[in-house]
């Protein structure tokens, strides 16, 4: 786990397309999860250069617990344009990770910010009109208390509709 989380923070440069609706969103986190987690991990293939003995020049399992195993033929030491497009593709499908868990984030922080937003002004409002003006600068202050609260429990939403 620890390697996902150190690729998360340290991707490939560009980061690949984010999907642009939460239905899309939804879709490819399912997709990513199905990949990594069913039959023992991702992996990333590249084939040999024509005339090559075996079928596949490398291999990089990306596994569910984060380890990542790269399998390669010798021809993968040899020749410099096997290796570069075989990193081509790893950091292909790193970008497309990383562009699924961006927008993630990014939806998360702005339901969670909306969230305590609403939540912060109706019940400043509601204290300030029931109890006065005193009682509202305690609701406002009860608002940032939710936001982690939120936040913790969207994430376990995600969770459960990922499996």
């Amino acid at each position: 786990m620890r390697a996902v989380r150190r690729w998360l923070h340290e991707p490939p440069e560009e980061a690949g397309p984010r999907p642009s609706s939460p239905a899309q969103l939804m879709a490819e986190c399912r997709r990513l999860h199905a990949e990594v987690t069913g039959a023992g991990g991702s992996t990333i293939d590249s084939p040999l250069p024509s005339g090559g003995p075996g079928p596949l020049a490398a291999r990089t399992l990306v596994q569910p617990d984060g380890d990542v195993i790269c399998l390669v033929d010798p021809c993968y030491l040899a020749d410099a344009s096997v290796r570069l497009a075989h990193q081509q593709r790893v950091e292909q499908w790193m970008g497309e990770v990383r562009g699924t868990v961006e927008e993630v984030v990014t939806m998360v922080r702005t339901a969670s910010v909306a969230a305590a937003g609403v939540l912060g002004a109706t019940t400043g409002l509601f204290t300030g009109i029931v109890a006065g003006a005193a009682y509202s600068l305690l609701g406002f202050a009860v608002s940032f208390v939710t936001v982690p609260l939120f936040r913790e429990g969207l994430k376990g939403i995600l969770r459960r509709a990922l499996r």
